[in-house]
């Protein structure tokens, strides 16, 4: 978790909390709020999650006629030789 940005160590902590031990998990906009995270810095600190491999997408809630997006995550296992090519 070294190469992670504050914001993103700190969205994985409120996903973690709110996992409850669960390695499937959803993570609704509300959640962000809760922990005032904004917006636009949770899309942001969302990606570097998943492209540092601590999070995945399981299901997106984008396609759905609700009126709130939720999506579904699973805790991953980083890659730490991602960059050791």
């Amino acid at each position: 978790m070294g190469k992670l940005k504050p914001g993103a160590r700190y969205l994985y902590l409120c996903m973690t909390m709110e996992a409850g031990g669960k390695r499937e998990f959803t993570f609704p906009a509300s959640s962000a709020e809760k922990y005032h995270i904004p917006p636009s810095s949770f899309d942001r600190f969302k990606a570097e999650l998943i492209d540092a491999g601590f999070i995945r997408i399981k299901e997106s809630g984008r396609l759905t006629r609700k009126r709130t997006s939720m999506n579904s995550y699973s805790i991953g296992k980083p890659d730490h030789h991602k960059n050791d090519a």
